[in-house]
């Protein structure tokens, strides 16, 4: 009986230290468990900068709209909402569930979701054509006692990219808020 007790609390800790090693090995390692949705984008401000043509900028606030043709785009600071929907962070690991689906040969989307309620980031969704990214699509959710915002975004390389927000607080009137940048 002593046997059985000393062989099984010996296999546990065995694979309670495989498992701690691998996760630490990958955290060593600097891979990310998820799309790495920041060094994508960190690329494509490195292209989008290089680029550098003119951008059609649109900004609507509860419906009140206002357009702007823009010879230069500081890339970094209109892709800050998307750069922060980044679910490569150590304490949201294992916080999602991953789906592939294949939509035709050599084109296929990758939606991450949230598996609880505390990563703001619900969705992720990113979506390949021919090994390049086409799409991605982010839903994220920010509440308090106070207030709540929900945010849409959305980034097409070859187009532009939108964040819609909507934003309510208690005593206050609802806000729609709404930045596109189109190439």
């Amino acid at each position: 009986m002593r046997g059985i007790i000393v062989m099984t609390l010996a296999a546990v800790l065995s694979l309670l230290t495989t498992c701690h090693s691998e996760s630490g090995t990958a955290a060593a390692s600097g891979a990310a468990p998820y799309f790495d949705l920041k060094k994508y984008l960190e690329s494509e401000i490195t292209r989008l900068e290089k680029a550098q043509g003119s951008v059609v900028k649109t900004v609507s606030v509860n419906g009140k709209e206002e357009q702007q043709t823009l010879q230069q785009l500081d890339y970094r600071s209109e892709l800050a909402p998307l750069l922060d929907a980044d679910i490569n962070r150590p304490a949201w690991q294992g916080k999602y569930r991953v789906d592939s689906t294949r939509v035709s040969p050599g084109e296929w989307t990758l939606t991450y979701t949230a598996a609880d309620e505390k990563p703001p980031v619900r969705t992720l969704s990113v979506h390949f054509q021919d090994n390049a990214v086409e799409s991605i699509l982010i839903e994220r959710t920010a509440h308090t006692l106070m207030a709540g915002s929900s945010q849409q975004l959305s980034y097409r390389p070859a187009a532009g990219f939108e964040v819609a927000t909507v934003q309510k607080a208690v005593f206050m009137q609802e806000r729609k808020i709404f930045v596109g940048v189109a190439y």
